[in-house]
C-alpha cells in the first residue's frame, strides 16, 4: 500500500537556521492579486498538509488525491518532503531546530503556490503540533486542510518498506519520529484517514470529500455577503463542487460510504456488533431484485451461466425465479431444462441491432412486466461470492468504471462531437490503470437499473445504440467495435441525463485485465468475481493465469468451491462435454 518516507533519514552537512529578518527588508505589494490569479486558472486555491508516521501512508493517498484533481483539470501541485530535502532543504539534518525550519520553508513554500492560485500537497512527517499550527496561520482562513494519515506505529514499522524503523532500533538513524524523537498527534484534524480500516482509494474519497466541502462552503460564504436580504442561498453557486462531484474515485468509494451510513440506520437500535476490518457491510436492503444474462448456443455459455444462476441463488436472491436466463433462439430444450430444474425464469430473446454488440440491450424488454426494484444484468463469465444488494442503488443507474480505456478518450470525445454533444462530462481515471476517461463511461458486464428508470434507460440505450451502428467508423478505426452496448450506454448517461453511480470493484472484479483496481473497497470482499474464457481450465474450474494476491486466490477458491457444491451427472459438464470444449480452446 504505502511506498514509504524518506524525509527522516538523516543527511550530511551542517544545519543552517535562516537568519533573522533584516530592518531595511519590505513587502513589496503587487498589482495582481492572488484571486485574479486564482480567477484566471478557474480555481480556489487549497494547502491540504498530509502528516503522519513515516510509512503511514502519506505519499500514496497524496498521490492519488493529485492524480484525480489532475485529470479534473485543477492545477494541483505536491511537495513531499524527500522531494524537498532533496533541493530546498538539502541543508537541514533532522534535530527539532532543523525539524522546525523544514516545516516553516515549506508551509512559505507552499503559501506561495496557493497565492499563485494552485492546489497545494503537502506530504511531511511534520511532527509538531506548533509547527503545523505555524502553517496553519500562514495561510487564508479556511485555505489550510490538515489531513492526519493515523497509522499505528506497529503498523507502520511492519510495512516499514526501506528499513528505515529497523536502522533507527539498531541506532543508525538519531532523531528518529517514535522511536526517539516525538509525534504529537493532530488534535482537531479536518480529515482523520485510518489507514488500517481502509484502502487508499477510500482514504483518498475522505480527502477529496472534505474540499469539495470546503469548496462549497466558500461558495456559499461568498453568496451570503452578495445576497440581497430576501434572496434564498438554496442555489449558492458551487461549480467546483458540481464537477468533482463525478470523480470515479469519489463515485465509488461513495458506495461504501453509504452502505456504512444505511447499516448505521438499520442497526441503530442493535447492540454494536465487534469490529472487523475484513467484514462485509450489512445493509438492509428492501424489495425485489432481479438478474438477467444471456446463454447462446455456444456450450460454455450455458456452463457459465448454470454456475452463475446457483451462486445468485444462494448470495443474492429470495428466490430463484428472481434469476432470469435469456436464451437466444439456437438454443435447445436440454439446456433449457437445465434452468428450468433450477427454478430461473427463462425468456426468449429478441435479437436487437446488429444482433452480436447489442444484445445485452435486448433484454430489459422482457424485464419490464415483472414487479422489481432492480434488475442487475450480467456476464455470464461471472459468479458470486457474496450478496450484490447492499451496493446498489435506488436512485441511479450503477455500474463500475471501465476496466480499460477502451474506446480511448480522443475516440469518445469524436463520438461526442458526432453525437452534437454539448459540453464534456468530467474526466476520471479507469479501473485497472491511471488513464483517463469520462464519467459515467461504465463496464457493461455489470449494470444494475433501478425500476423508476427501467423504460426511459431502455429506450435511451436502444436509441443511441442504433445511432452508433451508423456512425462505427471511430470505434472499426481503433478496434473496438465490440464495445456498441457500453459507449452508448455512455451516450444515454451524458446525452439523456440518466442518472449514474459508479459501484467499487468489488460488484464486478475481474481477473483477465492486467493492474491493480483503482476503486476497490477494501473492507468487504470480492462480490462478482468476473473471469474469461481463457481462465477455464479443462475440468470447468476457474484458473487464472499470472499470478494472483491473497484476496483474489480466496474468491477464486470459494468460485471453485461452488462450482464443486453443483456438480452433478446431470449438470452442464455431462450434458454438454465442458471438458473437451474447455481443454480445446
Amino acid at each position: 500500500m504505502v511506498d514509504g518516507s524518506n524525509d527522516d533519514i538523516a543527511r550530511s552537512g551542517a544545519p543552517r537556521v535562516s537568519p533573522g529578518r533584516r530592518q531595511d527588508v519590505h513587502w513589496q505589494a503587487l498589482e495582481v492579486t492572488a484571486q485574479a490569479r486564482a480567477d484566471l486558472l478557474g480555481n480556489q486555491p487549497r494547502v491540504l498538509w498530509f502528516t503522519g508516521l513515516s510509512g503511514a501512508g502519506k505519499t500514496t493517498i497524496a498521490g492519488l488525491v493529485e492524480k484525480q484533481l489532475h485529470a479534473l483539470g485543477r492545477p494541483v501541485y505536491v511537495l513531499d518532503g524527500d522531494n524537498v530535502r532533496q533541493g530546498l532543504n538539502k541543508d537541514l539534518g533532522f534535530t527539532d531546530a532543523d525539524r522546525v525550519e523544514n516545516i516553516r520553508r515549506v508551509a512559505e513554500v507552499a503559501k506561495m503556490m496557493a497565492d499563485a492560485g494552485l492546489i497545494v500537497l503537502v506530504s511531511l512527517i511534520s511532527p509538531f503540533r506548533a509547527e503545523r499550527r505555524m502553517a496553519r496561520e500562514l495561510m487564508k482562513p479556511g485555505e489550510f486542510i490538515e489531513i492526519f494519515v493515523d497509522t499505528p506505529l506497529e503498523v507502520a514499522e511492519a510495512r516499514d518498506p526501506k528499513g528505515l524503523y529497523k536502522k533507527a532500533r539498531r541506532g543508525e538513524l538519531k532523531n528518529f519520529t517514535a522511536i526517539d524523537s516525538p509525534y504529537e498527534r493532530p488534535e482537531q484534524p479536518e480529515v482523520r484517514v485510518e489507514t488500517t480500516l481502509c484502502d487508499p482509494a477510500t482514504a483518498a474519497f475522505q480527502v477529496l470529500t472534505v474540499l469539495q466541502q470546503s469548496w462549497k462552503d466558500a461558495s456559499i460564504d461568498a453568496a451570503k455577503q452578495t445576497a440581497e436580504p430576501e434572496q434564498s442561498l438554496a442555489d449558492a453557486p458551487a461549480t467546483q463542487d458540481e464537477a468533482f462531484a463525478g470523480a470515479p474515485i469519489v463515485a465509488a468509494a461513495a458506495a461504501a460510504a453509504a452502505a456504512a451510513k444505511a447499516a448505521a440506520k438499520a442497526t441503530a437500535t442493535l447492540p454494536a456488533a465487534p469490529a472487523a476490518a475484513s467484514r462485509p457491510p450489512i445493509v438492509a436492503h428492501g424489495g425485489r431484485t432481479i438478474y438477467s444474462f444471456i446463454v447462446d448456443a455456444d456450450p460454455k455459455t450455458a456452463y457459465k451461466g448454470y454456475y452463475l444462476s446457483k451462486s445468485l441463488i444462494e448470495h443474492g436472491c429470495d428466490h430463484a425465479a428472481d434469476v432470469n436466463v435469456q436464451f437466444t433462439r439456437e438454443v435447445g430444450a436440454g439446456t433449457r431444462a437445465l434452468f428450468d430444474k433450477l427454478g430461473c425464469t427463462l425468456h426468449d430473446l429478441q435479437r436487437f441491432g446488429d444482433a452480436r454488440t447489442c444484445n445485452k440491450i435486448a433484454q430489459l424488454a422482457n424485464l419490464h412486466p415483472i414487479d422489481f426494484d432492480h434488475a442487475v444484468l450480467l456476464d455470464s463469465d461471472m459468479i458470486a461470492i457474496a450478496d450484490p444488494r447492499p451496493y446498489l442503488s435506488y436512485d441511479a443507474l450503477t455500474a463500475k468504471v471501465v476496466d480499460l480505456a477502451q474506446p480511448p478518450l480522443e475516440v469518445l470525445e469524436e463520438i461526442a462531437r458526432l453525437a452534437g454533444m454539448q459540453g464534456l462530462p468530467p474526466i476520471g481515471t479507469v479501473d485497472a490503470a491511471y488513464l483517463p476517461t469520462y464519467t459515467g463511461h461504465c463496464d457493461s458486464a455489470f449494470f444494475c437499473v433501478p425500476k423508476a428508470y427501467a423504460v426511459k434507460v431502455d429506450q435511451a440505450w436502444r436509441r443511441w445504440a442504433l445511432w452508433l451502428l451508423d456512425h462505427m467508423e471511430p470505434l472499426t478505426r481503433t478496434g473496438t467495435q465490440h464495445r456498441v452496448d457500453q459507449v452508448s450506454m455512455w451516450l444515454a448517461i451524458t446525452m439523456d441525463r440518466i442518472p449514474y453511480r459508479a459501484a467499487p470493484s468489488n460488484i464486478n472484479y475481474h481477473l483477465h485485465p492486467d493492474g491493480d483496481h483503482r476503486y476497490f473497497d477494501a473492507n468487504s470482499g470480492i462480490v462478482l468475481l468476473h473471469y474469461s474464457d481463457a481462465s477455464l481450465n479443462a475440468v470447468g474450474k476457474v484458473e487464472p493465469r499470472g499470478r494472483l494476491n491473497e484476496l483474489e486466490q480466496r474468491a477464486v477458491a470459494k468460485a471453485n468451491a461452488q462450482i464443486d457444491a453443483g456438480w452433478a451427472s446431470d449438470g452442464p459438464t455431462a450434458q454438454h462435454g465442458m471438458s473437451d470444449t474447455a481443454s480445446s480452446r
